[in-house]
């Protein structure tokens, strides 16, 4: 339900932001299907839990190691992404932080590229989150 999903994102939040759980941030951030549940959250009927899942999405798209299934992921939803991040600015103006944060991560999304293909000419299908 709507209070149990909003609890949990904030405490999952705060603990893949924590730097005490990097080994568990590493981990949380570089499994795809963990990356999609949180896309599908950006996209909540709930502005408060759309933030609060941005708060989480930002930790995948800040990962300087992200896995090749992830930054593939992230890179076929670009477009995607590039449209709807910036609405995300009307739900917390003035809030200097999470408008700091947007701005980054509007960056990192504007500037991902195709992962490196796979040697050996093997192809896994492709994932957009819908």
């Amino acid at each position: 339900d709507y209070v149990c999903q909003r609890q949990v994102l904030k405490l999952l939040g705060k603990i893949l932001l924590d730097r005490s759980f990097t080994k568990v941030m590493v981990e949380y951030v570089g499994n795809e299907q963990f990356l999609q549940i949180h896309m599908r959250l950006l996209r909540h009927s709930s502005k408060v839990i759309q933030t609060d899942a941005f708060h989480v999405f930002k930790a995948f798209v800040g990962n300087p190691s992200k896995p090749r299934r992830v930054q593939q992921i992230l890179y076929q939803n670009k477009e995607r992404l590039e449209k709807y991040l910036p609405t995300l600015y009307l739900r917390r103006d003035g809030d200097e932080d999470f408008l700091g944060d947007l701005d980054a991560v509007i960056g990192i999304v504007r500037g991902l590229e195709a992962p490196p293909r796979l040697q050996g000419g093997s192809r896994q299908p492709s994932k957009q989150v819908e």
